[in-house]
């Protein structure tokens, strides 16, 4: 599997953001905090749903948003050659 992009809505600490992933090896570096491992529980919780997550399914969505303001991660990936979105 290659990751192409990871999109996050009100996911943790993000509000709305998206990544690129590059071919090759990929490092994420930052201060302590900042969201490194996030991301990656974010990969897991678009595959795997909630139980992937480090807290149950309500804690996920961003402190600070707005009952109505939905939760969502979106992965785009390569398998086998295939393009997929999850």
């Amino acid at each position: 599997m290659f990751l192409k992009s990871l999109t996050l809505k009100n996911y943790r600490k993000y509000k709305n953001t998206s990544v690129e992933f590059p071919d090759g090896v990929i490092g994420i570096i930052g201060l302590n905090g900042v969201g490194k491992t996030t991301l990656v529980e974010a990969i897991g919780w678009a595959l795997f749903g909630h139980h992937a997550a480090r807290t149950t399914k309500e804690q996920i969505k961003r402190e600070g948003a707005s009952p109505h303001e939905p939760c969502s991660v979106a992965l785009e990936f390569e398998l086998d050659g295939d393009s997929m979105k999850w």
